[in-house]
């Protein structure tokens, strides 16, 4: 029950966190988290593109 609680009051101050932040402040929070998993996403693209063509070459390579 104490965890529960303790969970709560750290919900309830992330809360009064974001009221007190300015739109931009929240505009600039989410816009800078958006390029983080952009990024994240795009590096992963990349490594499932390389292994694709590993794996075609692989595949194609004569035995």
């Amino acid at each position: 029950m104490p965890d529960r609680f303790i969970l709560l009051m750290n919900h309830l101050k992330q809360l009064t966190k974001q009221l007190n932040q300015s739109p931009q402040q929240k505009y600039d929070k989410q816009t800078s988290e958006f390029y983080k998993w952009e990024k994240m996403l795009d590096s992963d693209a990349q490594k499932i593109e390389k292994w694709m063509a590993d794996l075609e070459k692989k595949i194609d390579k004569p035995k």
